[in-house]
């Protein structure tokens, strides 16, 4: 099944739940869910389908398939290393960024979510298994 990109129910999910979060710290509504590590933990479910339907458009990416395992390390891993480690050293965002490790904890808990769900929701079917059978009406 062709990944959804940004119409992905895993996107759009996380997005919607990120968009609650703030809306309720908005409206002065403080939870110990919203204040933590929710938004880190929504991270992957956000960014990966954004970060491969751009590599898709410029065609590095060159399948349609859901995310792998790898391209969701590989986007988590880069975004740890900018947001942990180079970031807080930096003067002018020193002050915006903290170099919490527990951050990449859950950076990776919501990358284990959004693969699963992925492969749950993008796994193949009987006619992608066999595309020569007929199909039926």
């Amino acid at each position: 099944m062709r990944f959804r990109y940004l119409r992905d129910p895993v996107f759009l999910l996380f997005t919607g739940l990120y968009v609650l979060g703030r809306a309720l710290r908005n409206f002065g509504v403080h939870h110990p869910l919203f204040d933590g590590y929710f938004n880190d933990v929504l991270c992957a479910g956000v960014w990966v389908p954004v970060t491969v339907a751009g590599l898709r458009r410029v065609g590095i990416r060159r399948h349609d398939l859901a995310p792998t395992a790898l391209e969701t390390v590989l986007c988590l891993g880069v975004w740890a290393i900018m947001y942990k480690v180079i970031f807080p050293q930096t003067p002018r965002l020193a002050g915006h960024t903290v170099a919490d490790p527990a951050d990449v904890t859950a950076y990776a808990l919501g990358g284990l979510i959004a693969i699963v769900a992925w492969r749950w929701l993008y796994a193949p079917t009987a006619e992608d298994l066999a595309p020569n059978a007929p199909r039926q009406a």
